[in-house]
């Protein structure tokens, strides 16, 4: 044992001797296959788009309708929605920030509207980013591709693909969390931006 672990057990007057026997913590964690298609542009509407439904109408949706093919592939914007009993849920994706602008300027002019806008720099998403093997730009699209495949391969091999069936993060929230939303996981989960372009010599 490292003397700063003892220095921190005798710190919190722990007596490893005195513990029960416990099974051993899960570092991490057990993932739903919705967070595996996160790597691949539309992946995050998509799985939303499956969590929405479950939240809205009380029930999961279908093994055939978990897959959303209109926000799949490589398209520069992408659009997909899901009826549920109250409403329809509109997504839309953009693959590479150009896109965004594109979508941006349709919104101000108020000629498409959405419940949830995905946008990704990478063209592909994280498939596709810094962190991945570089290739040629000759094999780029086809890589690509390969990559986008195997992670919804590997989706729809599993049994846990849903962001909410995951008993580990069930777990989380009913003995910590609270709730979605609650004060404690906003607190946590949730990020607030701040203008600090003034310290970058920025007008605003």
């Amino acid at each position: 044992m490292r003397n700063y672990d003892l220095e921190v057990l005798i710190s919190e007057n722990i007596d490893i001797t005195k513990l029960e026997d416990s099974n051993f913590d899960s570092p991490l964690g057990t993932g739903s296959t919705s967070g595996l298609i996160f790597g691949t542009t539309g992946g995050v509407c998509e799985a939303i788009l499956r969590t929405a439904y479950y939240y809205m109408n009380g029930e999961n949706l279908s093994k055939d309708n978990l897959i959303f093919k209109d926000i799949r592939g490589m398209n520069g914007i992408k659009e997909s929605k899901v009826k549920t009993k109250d409403r329809e849920i509109k997504v839309a994706v953009c693959n590479g920030i150009k896109n965004a602008k594109k979508l941006i300027d349709k919104l101000i002019k108020k000629e498409v509207h959405y419940d949830l806008i995905e946008v990704m720099n990478c063209i592909g998403r994280c498939i596709a980013g810094g962190g991945q093997p570089k290739t040629s730009l000759l094999e780029s699209s086809k890589i690509k591709k390969i990559r986008m495949d195997s992670l919804y391969k590997e989706d729809e091999k599993k049994t846990l693909r849903l962001c909410h069936g995951n008993k580990e993060i069930i777990d989380i929230y009913d003995n910590y969390l609270i709730k979605p939303n609650s004060e404690i996981a906003l607190n946590l989960l949730h990020t607030h931006y701040e203008d600090k372009s003034k310290m970058l010599g920025g007008d605003i």
